[in-house]
């Protein structure tokens, strides 16, 4: 391309590379009286496009998903042909276009199944094949109590799924109510503790389903203590003697047996 009969001073030059899918380029070049000035430009690289198929895990597309790629602080959404927003398609696929040469994170999400992100690495004018497994979720709701049907509040609720993957939360409100989206499909491992030790663990299990909760209720035994001795004078026991325990307003009474025994059993744990 050349330029004729320019007036001296400084000029802006653009390159579009109409019709191809390249960034334009842009720059500036000053010209003096008689100057000739010989420019040799190297258009940018061109952009890449990612074609992603998400699959449940089994093979079958899910169609629906919102996926997108981002790079640099940018997020840049799947499109149709004509440029709209676009979900996948009845097998799972989309097309992310325009994007800049480099590594992106991808990133797809469906109500039902949560979301998932991995790295692809977008190539200067080539399209990259992205596989993204989305497998369907459910839903796990735990209600922890204690033996007489009270909720033990604070309790620590831990859940491995089917994929091996924690998740954790803690008893609250009136029901002991504990609960946890985003489960892998399958049985599930839920782990019980109440942190002050008042009430022994409990491990079950919880089969979680697709776009459905499963509900656990999740009994707890309180931990019984114990307390016993001898009373003795002068080196015997003595039979008879009355012992007493006392925690708060609570009192237990027993006798000691012929050889000066005692013990209270199925006690509350704690000071007495």
């Amino acid at each position: 391309v050349r330029f004729t009969n320019l007036d001296p001073g400084i000029w802006t030059v653009s390159i579009d590379p109409s019709g191809e899918r390249v960034r334009p380029v842009e720059f500036q070049v000053t010209l003096s009286n008689g100057e000739v000035e010989d420019l040799l430009v190297g258009v940018a690289e061109p952009f890449g496009s990612l074609v992603v198929r998400v699959d449940d895990g089994d093979g079958t597309g899910v169609a629906g998903v919102t996926v997108t790629a981002s790079q640099g602080g940018a997020t840049v959404s799947c499109t149709d042909v004509s440029g709209a927003p676009a979900t996948t398609d009845a097998d799972g696929f989309c097309t992310i276009r325009d994007l800049e040469p480099g590594v992106v994170t991808v990133e797809a999400s469906l109500s039902g199944y949560g979301s998932v992100t991995t790295a692809a690495t977008v190539l200067a004018g080539q399209v990259t094949a992205v596989p993204v497994i989305l497998a369907p979720t459910g839903s796990l709701t735990v209600d922890v109590v204690d033996g007489g049907g009270s909720a033990v509040v604070g309790a620590s609720v831990v859940v491995f799924d089917a994929s091996g993957r924690r998740s954790a939360c803690a008893a609250v409100g009136v029901s002991g109510r504990c609960s946890l989206t985003g489960l892998a499909v399958g049985v599930a491992t839920v782990e019980v503790t109440d942190p002050t030790g008042a009430h022994r663990s409990l491990t079950t299990t919880a089969t979680i389903t697709a776009s459905a909760t499963a509900d656990v209720d999740a009994v707890l035994v309180a931990v019984e203590a114990s307390l016993a001795g001898t009373v003795t004078s002068g080196g015997s026991g003595v039979a008879g003697a009355v012992v007493s325990a006392t925690q708060g307003t609570l009192t237990l009474t027993t006798v000691t047996d012929g050889v000066g025994r005692y013990a209270f059993v199925g006690l509350v744990p704690g000071d007495w």
